[in-house]
């Protein structure tokens, strides 16, 4: 391990060069096509729309859901194994999901637990996707968070409205 640097231009020096091999990095990786995802309509959408542009960009596919907690609560013992159950049910919906649709097998899943938009923008961050895909009903908005803080392109996925509406 290398010794802390002292100065502020020492510093800044070291996190410009971590900066600048983690963009040498990204540059040789395939571009990520990030669909966030639950269960419904909306999603279903998502997941079609983003697969068909993942494989338009030839790029990797991540699919992304989110076990919606409380933080505060998450903290003690019984709600975390309430929670562990929860992320293990929803990946296997997840899976069976993607099955049904025409989801490559190379899709990574992944599931999260927390606020939607902060665990969608905390996966977009590291993941450095070149588009976000969502799902929302006709009705609901995007999250403006999400719309403001997205570092790449933002798709929204909107399934047809049905003619009985």
């Amino acid at each position: 391990m290398s010794p802390r640097p002292r100065s502020v231009l020492a510093r800044q020096l070291a996190r410009h060069e971590r900066t600048r091999v983690a963009q040498r990095v990204l540059a040789r990786r395939k571009p990520v096509v990030l669909v966030a995802a639950a269960f419904g309509a909306p999603s279903t959408c998502a997941l079609s729309r983003g697969s068909a542009l993942a494989r338009a960009f030839g790029a990797r596919m991540l699919v992304v859901h989110v076990v919606e907690t409380d933080s505060a609560r998450s903290r003690f013992s019984s709600v975390r194994a309430e929670l562990e159950e929860r992320r293990h049910l929803a990946r296997a919906q997840l899976e069976a999901l993607c099955r049904g649709l025409d989801i490559p097998r190379s899709a990574e899943l992944v599931v999260r637990d927390g606020r939607f938009v902060t665990a969608v923008l905390d996966v977009a961050f590291v993941q450095a996707p070149v588009l976000v895909v969502v799902g929302t009903a006709p009705a609901r908005a995007v999250p403006e968070r999400l719309l403001r803080d997205v570092e790449c392109p933002l798709w929204v996925a909107r399934p047809p409205r049905s003619s009985d509406a």
